[in-house]
């Protein structure tokens, strides 16, 4: 997505607020050494990209992007109200 669009800007206003509680908004990124850290053995990690939408002509993608698009709508209030009200500005 190019630099000026608007969720990007969005995603980092959150992410400053989330910083201002020592919130990581990246963290998801980290677990694979996290769990090696703490001693697990043969952490395998696989990132794969998921559409967000039910634009795909593969029907199983299809099915994935409602979910992870009703995912995400669900989630933007919550995920944004905390932060941004309460860290963004204090």
């Amino acid at each position: 997505m190019p630099d000026d669009f608007m969720v990007n800007d969005w995603w980092e206003s959150v992410g400053k607020a989330m910083a201002k509680f020592r919130l990581e908004v990246h963290a998801v990124l980290k677990t694979a050494q996290r769990l090696k850290d703490a001693g697990f053995v043969n952490v395998e990690e696989r990132i794969i990209k998921i559409p967000i939408g039910p634009w795909p002509k593969d029907k199983k993608l299809k099915t994935v992007g409602h979910y992870a698009c009703a995912s995400l709508v669900d989630g933007l209030e919550g995920l944004s109200l905390g932060p941004l009200t309460r860290g963004k500005f204090s």
